[in-house]
């Protein structure tokens, strides 16, 4: 979706409804218990918990030069 197509740029989103919180906790707790695992086992990891959109994070990680990714989310 183009930015020129939208009605208003400054839409305003619902909150998420519990569920989607408690699912998103579920994801960040699994990937903090996988982070250590990664590190006992040699891996070197870059574990990127901003609180930035996914697209942002996957160009600051083309960026710097990540080859590897491993994405958790809800939606993959």
């Amino acid at each position: 979706m183009r930015m020129d197509h939208l009605p208003d740029p400054h839409l305003s989103f619902p909150s998420l409804d519990p569920s989607v919180n408690m699912k998103i906790d579920l994801l960040r707790s699994a990937a903090e218990e996988l982070y250590p695992k990664l590190i006992e086992e040699g891996v070197e990891v870059l574990y990127d918990d901003r609180e930035e959109t996914p697209g942002i994070k996957f160009k600051d990680a083309d960026l710097i030069g990540i080859p590897l990714r491993l994405t958790l989310g809800r939606r993959i």
